[in-house]
C-alpha cells in the first residue's frame, strides 16, 4: 500500500474518532483523492451524515423552529443518528407541534377545537404563559356564545348568568350592553308582572300604578304628566295614611319622567334648532342631560348652541371694542364653526384697534417713515379719520424745513 493511501487512511481514522464534521469532511475529501478503499470512505460519509443531521437538529431545537425540527427529525430518522438525540428531538418536536397547533385553534377561534389543543398542550407541557392566554380566550369564546344564546332565549335567569361571565372574562362591552339592556326590559316585564298578580291575589287594583303603565303605553305628555302628578300625591299621602293611599310607585314615576323628557325634548329641540332659539335650546338641552337623552339631533342642538353663545361674546367684543377680549372670542368663534361673515366683521375691527394703536406708537417715536407706514395701514383698516389726520400733522411737522431756527453755541 502507497504511503500516501496509508497517511490518508489514518487521518481519516483518526478525523472519525473525533467526531467533528469540518476535520471529518477535510479527511474524506483528502481519503478520496488519495485512494483509500470505498468502504472506508463510505463509512465515513455515513458518519458525517449523521453528526451534520444531529447538529442540524440541535440548531431547530434552539431557534424553536417547528417546520425545520419537523424535516430534521424525518432525515435523523433515515440517517440514524444517535437514539439519545432522536427522542429528545422528538420530544422537542411534539412540544413545539402542539404549540403551533394551540397558535392555529386561537386565531381560528372554534370553541371546542381550542378545549382540545389546550389539553393536548397542558399534556406536552407548552409553555405556561400560552396556555393561560389559550384558556382566557376559551373562556371568553364561551362567554360569548353562552351570551348570544342567552339573548336568543329571553330567558331572564340565563341571562342574568351569561352577562355576570361575559363581564368577567372581557367580553366585547358592546354585546354586554346589548344583554343587559335586554335584561333590564325582562326584569321590569316580571316586575310588572308580578305586581298585576298582587294585586290579583290581594283583590285591591293599583289604579295611580295603572293609570301611570297606561299613559306610559300611550306616549302622550298630557296624560303622562297627569299620572306622574297623581302618583306622586299618592305616595306623599300613603307616607301619612298608609291605611288609605298605596304607595311605593317610585319606580314607574321615574321611567314616566324619563319619558316624557324624553318626547319633550324630541318634541322641542327642531323648533329650538329652527328658529335659533338660545333661551329655548339651552333649556331644551338641559333636560337631555338631566335624563342622559342623547342622538345626534342632542348633537346637532349642543353644536348650535355653542356656536350661538360663541357669536353673541363675538359681537359683544366687536361692539366693546375690547382688543383682549376680540382675540379670544374670534379664536372660540372659529372654533365652534360661527357664521363666516360675523367672524370677519369682528376680524377688520380687530384689524383697527391694531392699526390705531400703531399710528399712536408711530407718532410717538417720531419717526417719519413709520407714521407714514401706519397711515397707509390705518387707511387700509378703516381707522377713523381724525386719528389718522393726526398722523398725517405729526408728519408734515417732522417733514418741515428747518427754517429760521437758530443754533446757539
Amino acid at each position: 500500500m502507497k504511503p500516501k493511501v496509508v497517511e490518508a487512511a489514518k487521518g481519516l481514522k483518526a478525523a472519525m474518532s473525533t467526531a467533528s464534521t469540518l476535520q471529518l469532511k477535510g479527511a474524506i475529501g483528502d481519503a478520496k483523492s488519495a485512494g483509500v478503499k470505498q468502504q472506508k470512505v463510505d463509512k465515513a460519509v455515513v458518519l458525517l451524515q449523521k453528526l451534520e443531521t444531529t447538529d442540524a437538529v440541535k440548531s431547530s431545537m434552539e431557534a424553536h423552529d417547528v417546520e425545520s425540527l419537523r424535516k430534521n427529525v424525518m432525515r435523523a430518522k433515515r440517517v440514524e443518528i444517535d437514539e439519545k438525540d432522536l427522542n429528545k428531538a422528538q420530544s422537542t418536536l411534539e412540544v413545539l407541534e402542539a404549540e403551533e397547533m394551540l397558535q392555529i385553534s386561537m386565531r381560528n377561534g372554534v370553541t371546542g377545537h381550542l378545549k382540545k389543543c389546550i389539553d393536548i398542550a397542558v399534556f406536552k407541557n407548552v409553555d405556561e404563559d400560552l396556555i393561560s392566554e389559550a384558556k382566557a380566550l376559551y373562556a371568553k369564546s364561551g362567554a360569548e356564545w353562552s351570551l348570544a344564546k342567552a339573548v336568543r332565549s329571553g330567558d331572564l335567569d340565563k341571562l342574568e348568568a351569561a352577562v355576570a361571565t361575559a363581564t368577567d372574562t372581557g367580553v366585547d362591552v358592546g354585546d354586554i350592553a346589548d344583554a343587559q339592556a335586554l335584561k333590564d326590559e325582562l326584569q321590569e316585564k316580571k316586575d310588572r308582572k308580578a305586581e298585576v298578580e298582587k294585586e290579583r291575589d290581594t283583590g285591591e287594583k293599583d289604579e295611580v300604578a295603572e293609570r301611570l303603565r297606561t299613559a306610559i303605553r300611550l306616549q302622550e305628555t298630557g296624560a303622562l304628566s297627569k299620572a306622574i302628578l297623581l302618583a306622586k300625591r299618592s305616595d306623599e299621602a300613603a307616607k301619612e295614611h298608609p291605611e288609605y293611599f298605596k304607595g311605593g310607585h317610585e319606580k314607574l314615576i321615574a321611567e314616566a319622567e324619563q319619558l316624557v323628557a324624553e318626547l319633550e325634548v324630541m318634541l322641542h329641540l327642531p323648533m329650538a334648532i329652527k328658529r335659533q332659539d338660545v333661551k329655548k335650546l339651552r333649556a331644551v338641552l338641559n333636560k337631555a342631560e338631566e335624563f342622559n337623552v342623547e342622538g345626534d339631533l342632542i348633537d346637532q342642538g349642543k353644536q348650535l348652541l355653542n356656536q350661538l353663545d360663541a357669536a353673541e361674546v363675538l359681537k359683544q367684543a366687536t361692539t366693546t371694542k375690547d382688543e383682549a377680549k376680540l382675540v379670544e372670542a374670534l379664536q372660540k368663534a372659529r372654533e365652534v364653526g360661527v357664521e363666516r361673515g360675523r367672524i370677519v366683521k369682528a376680524e377688520q375691527v380687530l384689524a383697527a384697534l391694531y392699526a390705531r394703536a400703531e399710528l399712536s406708537a408711530a407718532i410717538d417715536s417720531k419717526e417719519p417713515s413709520r407714521i407714514q407706514a401706519a397711515i397707509t395701514a390705518a387707511g387700509l383698516a378703516s381707522v377713523p379719520r381724525k386719528a389718522i389726520t393726526e398722523a398725517e400733522t405729526a408728519l408734515a411737522i417732522l417733514n418741515r424745513p428747518a427754517k429760521g431756527r437758530v443754533t446757539y453755541l
